[in-house]
């Protein structure tokens, strides 16, 4: 078992930078290049994440996991706590509720980080659906919430390491090569780092309507693309599915200027990932 200390300076563990800086077992973008897009439709799995926020001196930090590498599934990516929802957790007859989420995401803390999520208040941020040809479809509710006072334990098993990092400091080390985050914790960690204060996050984003991400993936100018709704190729993503290219071909998504319908995306370019939010 793994324990950290809850008055140490999250970003100042000597520990860290060996850890951090360790490889994932796949590349995040092989995985998705990886995707069938043509293939059908997979049963939909009902799966909830915590995202925890406290206050730092350098300002907002969040949890992240470290994914043991040998796991099937993002092995090695630096993640959220949680997990699929579990029929214990279902608490209206409904797995895909936002309360059995809220269950689940309390579950799945306690169970990989050793935090007791009881009193603490979370919050629905967003919604997210993977493309087709994922192979496991997890539909998954992101809560948001303060993070309780306490150790973070692993156990070393699905769960290898843990930090308190700002979300900016994480984009960073993303670009750099010293972690592997999946789309929607980048994107996730691009939202967060507008912030300067937990009060200030959780404040703004209990007024911002809860987003749904259903991903779509495509090939744009050779770079790999996420695309989401308000997006010119999102809807030509869509259609794309019914080709049996393993990556979508944006040449008949759209016939005229992407850039003057509307972006939103991730591109995931060699060299560094890049979310555009510009909806028209």
């Amino acid at each position: 078992m793994t324990q950290s200390d809850p008055n140490e300076d999250p970003q100042s563990r000597p520990d860290k930078a060996a850890t951090v800086g360790a490889p994932a077992a796949t590349p995040i973008e092989e995985t998705v290049r990886s995707w069938d897009p043509a293939a059908e439709l997979d049963e939909a799995i009902p799966a909830a994440t915590a995202v925890l926020l406290k206050d730092s001196d350098d300002g907002i930090v969040v949890l992240m996991l470290r994914r043991n590498t040998k796991l099937a599934f993002v092995g090695g990516a630096w993640v959220f706590p949680g997990g699929r929802v579990d029929p214990g957790d279902t608490a209206d007859g409904d797995p895909f509720s936002i309360e059995s989420a809220l269950v689940a995401a309390r579950r799945e803390t306690m169970e990989e980080a050793g935090l007791d999520l009881a009193g603490c208040e979370l919050e629905c941020l967003s919604h997210w659906m993977p493309p087709a040809g994922t192979p496991r479809r997890f539909s998954t509710w992101f809560l948001v919430g303060a993070g309780p006072v306490g150790d973070i334990t692993v156990d070393g098993g699905e769960i290898e390491d843990h930090m308190w990092i700002r979300p900016s400091t994480a984009l960073e080390r993303r670009d750099a090569g010293e972690v592997q985050l999946a789309p929607p914790t980048f994107v996730t960690l691009c939202s967060l780092s507008r912030f300067d204060t937990v009060a200030e996050a959780l404040a703004t984003l209990s007024r911002e309507p809860v987003e749904h991400f259903e991903t779509r993936v495509v090939d744009v100018d050779g770079d790999l693309c996420a695309v989401w709704h308000g997006d010119a190729f999102y809807e030509g993503a869509t259609a794309a599915a019914d080709r049996p290219d393993s990556v979508a071909d944006t040449s008949t998504a759209s016939n005229s200027d992407p850039n003057a319908v509307g972006r939103h995306r991730l591109r995931m370019s060699p060299d560094r990932w890049e979310y555009v939010r510009e909806l028209r």
